[in-house]
C-alpha cells in the first residue's frame, strides 16, 4: 500500500490513523489505485485495520478523502460524493453525519457544527461554495455561494479554500479569491 502521511490520535497516543494514497510508478507510469483509504495502525504493531470494515464490500469508502481526528479521538472523514462521516476509533462505527457531496471538511471540537468547501476540484466549471452545518438542527447554511476562481493555475501546491474550525470553535478560517487575489477569510461561528 502506498501511506504518504498519518495522524496520531488526540486522546490515544498509541493509535494513528494512516491514509492510503493512489500513485504513479514514476518508472513505468502504471497508476495504482488505491484499495482502502483509511487504515488504523498503533504503535505496538497489534492494529493493521480498515476503518468501518462493515462497509468495506459496499463501496463506501471508495471516494474517502481528507480525514482528520476530532478532539474527543473520533476519526473523520469526507467522502466526495456522500458527505461527512465519523467513526468510533475502537468499535468502528460509523456515523453518516453530513449527507451531500462535499470536498474538505472539518468539525468543531464538540462535532456539534462542520464546515465544508465543495469543490475546488470543479473549480472550471462552477464557482466554489463554502458551507455551515449545524447537526442538531440537521440545518446547512452557505457561508459564501460563489466563490470565484484563484488567479493561478492548479499545481501541486493548489489554493482550496480547506475550511476548519479555530481552536476554540470561534472561527472558520479559510482561503479566499473573493477579492481577485488568494487571502485568508474568517467567518464568526456565533450568529451563523
Amino acid at each position: 500500500c502506498h501511506h504518504n502521511h498519518a495522524q496520531f490520535s488526540p486522546t490515544d497516543p498509541k493509535l494513528f490513523v494512516i491514509p492510503e494514497d493512489w500513485w504513479n510508478d514514476k518508472t513505468s507510469g502504471q497508476l495504482f489505485e488505491l484499495d482502502h483509504r483509511l487504515w488504523l495502525m498503533d504503535t505496538d504493531l497489534t492494529r493493521y485495520e480498515p476503518v468501518s470494515p462493515r462497509n468495506w464490500d459496499s463501496g463506501h469508502l471508495t471516494n474517502a478523502s481528507h480525514e482528520w481526528w476530532s478532539r474527543d479521538g473520533m476519526i473523520c472523514w469526507n467522502d466526495y460524493d456522500r458527505g461527512t462521516f465519523e467513526c468510533d476509533a475502537y468499535n468502528l462505527e460509523a456515523t453518516h453525519v453530513w449527507q451531500r457531496a462535499l470536498c474538505h471538511a472539518h468539525c468543531s471540537s464538540d462535532r456539534r457544527f462542520w464546515c465544508a468547501d465543495e469543490s475546488p476540484y470543479k473549480w472550471q466549471q462552477r464557482p466554489v461554495e463554502i458551507l455551515f452545518y449545524d447537526r442538531y438542527r440537521n440545518a446547512e447554511i452557505p457561508i459564501v455561494t460563489a466563490m470565484p476562481q484563484p488567479p493561478l493555475p492548479r499545481s501541486q501546491y493548489h489554493i482550496d479554500p480547506h475550511p476548519q474550525f479555530s481552536p476554540r470553535d470561534s472561527w472558520i478560517v479559510y482561503t479566499t479569491t473573493v477579492r481577485g487575489q488568494v487571502d485568508v477569510a474568517l467567518a464568526p461561528v456565533e450568529g451563523i
